[in-house]
């Protein structure tokens, strides 16, 4: 720990890789962050999206 930091991390141990056909199966990364939530006892449900709401993104 250091005197000046203003954040603690904890560490979350996983048993399995996280794989996923991207761009095919999107979905797969909310599931895996929510099943992470759920692990670490945090309350919050992330939104409810669908795999046609990640047709458009894009980057610059």
């Amino acid at each position: 720990m250091k005197n000046q930091c203003s954040y603690h991390v904890h560490t979350l141990k996983v048993e399995e890789e996280f794989v996923f056909d991207f761009p095919f199966d999107m979905m797969t990364i909310r599931n895996y962050v929510q099943e992470i939530l759920i692990k670490l006892n945090i309350k919050e449900q992330l939104p409810t999206f669908q795999e046609a709401d990640f047709d458009y993104l894009s980057q610059d």
